[in-house]
Order: structure tokens, then C-alpha cells, then sequence
């Protein structure tokens, strides 16, 4: 089966987004993709992620907009302060509505691809307006978050290697988070070591104490 990730679904909407940009891949109505762009799609990404057939594609791709459709939904209700602060009763509300996946998927992180998905369906979904392609994913994609437009010379990258540096900013965020994650276990370990040794002199120092008080100071002498 395929296994996709944050970074393969980055790169499969860049991709969808190059292929809608091209008549001859957009089929009559201007709704969806012709099974060749669903193709170019697939060769370009190089068998990754173990995705094999267009099949696949399709399928992420309803799963995307469904996600873009709900996490929509919730912008447009909680629009004041997004969705940080909802509480777990306002979620266990939301989840009760009927839908195909939970609401309460998006409370701990959210919908990365919103922003970029919206640049190709905006609301074709809800009026019946055509896709939007990007020829070249470049300013549109670019100011839809997948990339950091601080860093100079990012517009005048090739969608290869926008596609390369979205993946390789990605690695470097993980790694800088494994080393966080490593750093904050190596502290706890060390606090608990130090709390240990505390412990442990506080017993000593009882115990002491103790063989004061009783006269078995000389017990603790042969032991030592």
C-alpha cells in the first residue's frame, strides 16, 4: 500500500497543481484531471512512497480535499482565534456531526496542504469552477506557505527544485526536532539522576541520624 507522508503530499500537490496548469492533461468541464495527467504525475514522482498506480493518486487526492474541506469548515467557524483553545467538550461536540473522518484530527496539528490546495480548487468543490493550475508552481504555490518567501531567490527556483528544497527544508525540521526531543530526554534523564542522588543522600544522612540516637553509630563505622 502506499505510504504517504507530509513532504510526499507536499510534492504530490506541487505536481497536481503543474499537471492542472496544462490543457491537455485537464479534462472537458475543467473539473479533474485525464488519466495522462494522472500518468505524468506518477512518473514524476518515481515510484515513491510505494505508489505504484494512478489509482493511488486519486485516492490522496480525495482524501486531500476532504481534509481541506473540513479544516475549512473549522476555519470559517472559529475564525477569531483559530482552532487553538478549543476545548476537548467543543470537539467532542464537533466529532458528532456526521462525516467521513473526525473533526478532531486537525486539534493537535494542522492541515499543512490548506493553503495550497485552496490556490488549485479555491471553491470549485462548492461552485463548480474550474481547477487552477500553476505552470511552474511559483509565486502562487510559493505564497501558499509550502514555501518560505523570506529566503531569497525562491521564485526564481525550478519546480524540481522547489520540490527538492520543500523535501530538504522538511529532513532539516526534523532532525532540528529529533534534536530537541533528544536534548529534553537527556535533561529529564539527568534530573532524575540528580534527584536520585539526592534521595539517596538524604537517606544516608538519616540514617545517620537515626544510628545516633540508638547507639549503633559503630555499626555504620564496620560497614564503612
Amino acid at each position: 500500500s502506499a505510504k504517504w507522508t507530509n513532504e510526499l503530499d507536499a510534492e504530490f500537490v506541487v505536481l497536481y497543481a503543474e499537471a492542472a496548469a496544462k490543457s491537455e492533461y485537464v479534462a472537458s468541464g475543467g473539473k479533474q484531471l485525464k488519466s495522462k495527467g494522472w500518468s505524468d504525475i506518477l512518473v514524476r514522482l518515481g515510484g515513491r512512497g510505494n505508489i505504484t498506480n494512478a489509482s493511488q493518486l486519486q485516492s490522496r487526492w480525495k482524501r486531500l480535499k476532504e481534509d481541506y474541506v473540513d479544516y475549512k469548515w473549522l476555519m470559517l467557524k472559529f475564525s477569531g482565534n483559530g482552532l487553538v483553545g478549543v476545548s476537548e467538550d467543543t470537539w467532542g461536540e464537533l466529532d458528532k456531526h456526521p462525516r467521513s473522518m473526525p473533526l478532531s484530527r486537525f486539534r493537535e496539528r494542522p492541515f499543512l496542504h490548506y493553503d495550497a490546495i485552496a490556490e488549485i480548487v479555491g471553491d470549485a468543490m462548492a461552485t463548480g469552477e474550474y481547477i487552477r493550475g500553476m505552470p511552474t508552481a511559483g509565486a502562487e504555490v510559493a505564497a501558499s506557505g509550502v514555501f518560505d518567501m523570506s529566503e531569497p531567490d525562491v521564485l526564481s527556483l525550478s519546480a524540481a527544485q522547489k520540490r527538492r528544497k520543500l523535501i530538504n527544508d522538511s529532513m532539516k525540521q526534523k532532525r532540528i526536532e529529533r534534536d530537541e526531543e533528544s536534548a529534553a530526554s537527556l535533561a529529564i534523564k539527568q534530573k532524575n539522576s540528580d534527584t536520585l542522588a539526592s534521595m539517596c543522600a538524604t537517606m544516608q544522612m538519616m540514617t545517620k541520624i537515626l544510628a545516633a540516637k540508638n547507639d549503633l553509630q559503630h555499626l555504620l563505622d564496620n560497614d564503612e
